[in-house]
């Protein structure tokens, strides 16, 4: 018997903000409210904005200066789960 797949949908939301922590805040909860599967953030203001906001969704994070200086992750050897303190 074959196997079955489900159907997978894709969108993405691409925006130009910049270091705005109020516009990324307003994004995240919007995300968050739409139970998207996945958040992905370019930069560490982003990702600080998606840690700040309680959720289970994963985060992946690129181009992010520090990630464990500044409270993302607990150690790069097993980044595993946002550090949400």
């Amino acid at each position: 018997m074959p196997a079955t797949r489900k159907a997978a949908t894709f969108q993405s939301n691409i925006s130009g903000l910049t270091d705005n922590t109020i516009a990324f805040r307003r994004l995240v909860s919007e995300l968050v409210a739409a139970k998207v599967d996945i958040i992905v953030t370019a930069g560490t203001p982003a990702a600080l904005a998606v840690k700040q906001k309680p959720t289970t969704m994963p985060l992946v994070m690129v181009a992010v200066g520090d990630p464990v200086g500044t409270g993302l992750v607990q150690n790069l050897a097993h980044p595993g789960a946002i550090s949400r303190d």
